[in-house]
């Protein structure tokens, strides 16, 4: 960790006051020996571990959006709540891309078992959509090259179209 970065860390236990902390802000500091963050949402202020179980990225440096913080190396989404233990569901639809040279592959839903794959365009001039499907229902969407089809079936998956 950065010199400037570990000055910026308190000492959570000594307490501060909340109202200078705006709605969505982050506190880095530590409790005990463990590196941790406030976030205010609301009323409330949860805490949660300084980096992402996955990568290891600073969480200080992600997104909070609504109650979930995004780790900004992936972008992995953390529930604020789920780590509090209050087993909220999280039903957001599910991205992720990834870059392979000179090839992003975004991928939206998630699709652990599917009966059928469909394939829109050309897999060999990477100009395609891949959709896994279950029972008819499209469960996951993998796109090269078409980033405005991959938001669109975003949001036809959050309002539950799909």
């Amino acid at each position: 960790m950065a010199e400037a970065e570990e000055a910026k860390k308190r000492d959570l236990r000594e307490g501060f006051s909340v109202r200078d902390l705006a709605d969505g802000a982050m506190v880095l500091g530590q409790i005990a020996d463990e590196d941790a963050i406030l976030v205010r949402r609301g009323d409330e202020v949860l805490a949660v571990g300084a980096n992402c179980t996955h990568y290891h990225g600073m969480l200080s440096h992600g997104l909070v959006v609504g109650d979930t913080l995004r780790c900004p190396l992936h972008h992995a989404c953390f529930s604020l709540r789920n780590i509090l233990g209050h087993r909220e569901r999280f039903d957001a639809v599910p991205f992720f891309w990834s870059q392979h040279y000179d090839v992003a592959i975004n991928y939206v839903g998630h699709a652990e078992r599917w009966d059928a794959i469909e394939i829109d365009g050309n897999l060999e001039a990477r100009d395609c959509a891949v959709s896994y499907k279950r029972g008819g229902r499209t469960l996951a969407v993998a796109t090269i090259s078409r980033d405005l089809q991959s938001l669109q079936t975003e949001a036809v998956m959050e309002a539950g179209k799909s």
